[in-house]
C-alpha cells in the first residue's frame, strides 16, 4: 500500500503506522529526488545573482607593453579597467638594492581609481610611471616602463 501522505513539493511518501511501503514506493521516491537533483544542479543560472553574472559577463584582458622610459605612458584599453595587475617579465616585484639603498617597484595593482604607486586609471586605460632621475636613499624607484622591458598586465574591464 502507497503511503497515505505525499510531501509538499516532491510528492515523495509520508508513511503513516499503518501504511505498508513498498518496493516501488522506494523506487519512485529515490527517482523523484534524483530527477530534482539533477535538474537543480544542471542550470547554470539559477545561483548567480545578476551582480555575479555582471562580473561573470566582464571581460578579461591579457596583454603586454614594451617600456619606452618615459615618465607617464599610456596603455589603451576599450576603456577604464575596474581591476588590474601589472609586472615586470622576469623581475622580481620588488627588489631592495643594498649597493644604493633603494627599491625597485616592478609591479602595480590597481582597484577602481586606487592603486600602488606608479599606476592610475585613465580614460583611455590605465598610466604607468618610470622613476627619472635618481632615487634619494631609504625611497623607491618606479619601474613599470623601463625602457626595452616588457610588461605583462591582467585587467577586469
Amino acid at each position: 500500500m502507497a503511503s497515505s501522505n505525499k510531501t509538499t513539493n516532491l510528492n515523495l511518501s509520508q508513511w503513516v503506522s499503518d501504511d505498508c511501503p513498498k518496493m516501488d514506493d522506494f523506487n519512485q521516491d529515490n527517482q523523484k529526488i534524483d530527477t530534482a537533483f539533477g535538474q537543480h544542479t544542471g542550470d547554470e543560472t539559477l545561483h548567480l545573482s545578476q551582480t555575479d553574472r555582471q562580473w561573470l559577463d566582464a571581460p578579461f584582458l591579457v596583454g603586454s607593453y614594451v617600456g619606452d622610459g618615459v615618465m607617464r605612458k599610456v596603455v589603451p584599453l576599450a576603456g577604464t579597467p575596474k581591476f588590474l595587475l601589472v609586472s615586470q617579465e622576469n623581475s622580481s616585484p620588488y627588489q631592495f638594492d643594498t649597493s644604493v639603498q633603494y627599491a625597485f617597484q616592478r609591479f602595480a595593482v590597481l582597484f577602481g581609481n586606487k592603486g600602488t604607486n606608479g599606476i592610475e586609471a585613465d580614460a583611455e586605460g590605465f598610466a604607468v610611471y618610470q622613476s627619472v632621475g635618481g632615487t634619494s636613499a631609504g625611497g623607491t624607484s618606479i619601474c613599470l616602463n623601463e625602457s626595452g622591458k616588457t610588461y605583462w598586465y591582467v585587467a577586469l574591464m
